[in-house]
């Protein structure tokens, strides 16, 4: 189970979102396409795969029918294996000032730390 907040690094940046369906509306399906987005986690640490997924819609009263591509986020793993990489993104993109040296390796402390630096992206 997908545990919030979801996490998510970007090239030069650390996207905060409070939740899966709220990272899937925001992130670009191209930029998936594309690979900006070099890792994922949920809030635990469990690594998530961010891909996507081709939608018809229809519209004109069903005469029209468009193509488009939606963000999808599943979970890789049922335990949280990456905590300590999670830590380690969050920590990179923090300064030390940001977060008590004693919690330094408390995932749970770490998010807290950059929910109150960075605040949420969505």
């Amino acid at each position: 189970m997908i545990q919030s907040p979801i996490v998510v690094g970007a090239k030069s940046e650390v996207l905060i979102f409070r939740s899966v369906e709220s990272a899937a509306a925001w992130l670009e399906a191209i930029d998936v396409r594309n690979n900006e987005y070099g890792v994922a986690y949920d809030g635990e640490g469990r690594r998530l795969e961010l891909g996507i997924k081709a939608v018809e819609r229809r519209s004109l009263f069903d005469l029209l029918r468009t193509r488009i591509d939606l963000v999808v986020i599943r979970s890789l793993e049922n335990e949280a294996d990456h905590a300590a990489e999670l830590a380690g993104l969050l920590r990179a993109h923090l300064p030390s000032e940001a977060y008590a040296e004693s919690s330094a390796d408390s995932v749970k402390a770490l998010l807290k730390a950059a929910v109150d630096r960075l605040g949420y992206t969505a």
